[in-house]
């Protein structure tokens, strides 16, 4: 993996020193970003993506909170369920298509949500706009449904 990587490069010490910060990890995913996409790419070459709806990934934002291994997502259990449920069933329905599940977001929330899904949606990938290589055809597969209780309309819309 990674951190496998980064010790043979550059010594175990620099590695334990990197790998405290999320930042250093970053700075290498901006590094490796011709391999991650590579990693990614659909049998056509093309790099198919989804992303949250804006204000879901607002919300997560300002629910960020630091943590002992970087920051982490701090929100009640109703809301983690709805979002981890819609992000659930959009990797199932990608995945059904024989195309890699991909998550785009915004910079500062990768490696949060990376932590936040990790358990319950593991073939979910998650990248960042800084890792995606240079001339890489990207194609929206749409945005995350995060349903109601009732399944009547999308939750976040009440965020507005």
């Amino acid at each position: 993996g990674l951190s496998t990587f980064i010790r043979r490069s550059f010594g175990r010490d620099w590695c334990l020193r990197a790998t405290t910060s999320w930042i250093s990890l970053s700075w290498f995913r901006f590094a490796l970003r011709k391999q991650i996409t590579e990693s990614l790419l659909a049998q056509d070459g093309k790099l198919y993506v989804f992303a949250l709806p804006q204000p879901v990934e607002q919300l997560i934002i300002k629910n960020m909170h630091p943590s002992d291994e970087g920051k982490e997502i701090v929100i009640d259990p109703a809301t983690a369920r709805k979002i981890l449920t819609g992000l659930m069933d959009k990797t199932e329905e990608v995945t059904a298509k024989g195309i890699p599940p991909v998550l785009f977001v915004s910079y500062p929330i990768r490696f949060a949500m990376r932590r936040f899904v990790e358990k319950y949606s593991p073939s979910l990938n998650i990248i960042a706009h800084t890792e995606v290589a240079d001339n890489v055809q990207i194609d929206s597969l749409g945005t995350v449904l995060i349903k109601n209780d009732d399944n009547k309309g999308q939750w976040w819309a009440a965020l507005n």
